[in-house]
């Protein structure tokens, strides 16, 4: 009987601790932040991504991101995001290709650096807080 109440306990905080991390994250997320290295390699000088992130509750929220040049071109897109054991998912909406989730593994964060590895290659995103 101990061993089921012990059990039973264990799993509740695992539960909870991996709740608390993905609010936790959350929290931390909000704001604007510059990205210094894109897919493993560092952003080119004169060229610009950012993200904002706009939490609606303790796992999920809007967003957009934006892409400049080193010409001054850029162009945006929206998406919304989720966040579930510690992965950020982020979903872009376009006519051509409908929805499209991409999922990353939150490697690190911090209230000033955020570190998400691609699920699918293995690709490292680093962004800095602004």
């Amino acid at each position: 009987m101990k061993k089921i109440i012990y059990s039973t306990i264990i799993v509740a905080l695992v539960t909870l601790a991996s709740c608390s991390k993905d609010a936790k994250i959350n929290k931390r997320i909000d704001g604007t932040w510059k990205v210094t290295i894109d897919d493993g390699e560092a952003v080119s000088t004169g060229d610009a991504i950012t993200y904002e992130f706009s939490k609606s509750d303790k796992k999920e929220g809007t967003g957009s991101v934006k892409f400049t040049d080193e010409v001054g071109n850029s162009f945006g897109q929206d998406f919304t995001y989720t966040l579930a054991d510690e992965k950020l998912s982020i979903t872009t909406t376009s006519t051509f290709l409908g929805a499209t989730t991409q999922v990353y593994d939150v490697v690190e964060y911090s209230k000033t650096k955020l570190k998400i590895s691609d699920t699918v290659d293995g690709d490292i995103t680093e962004m800095e807080k602004m």
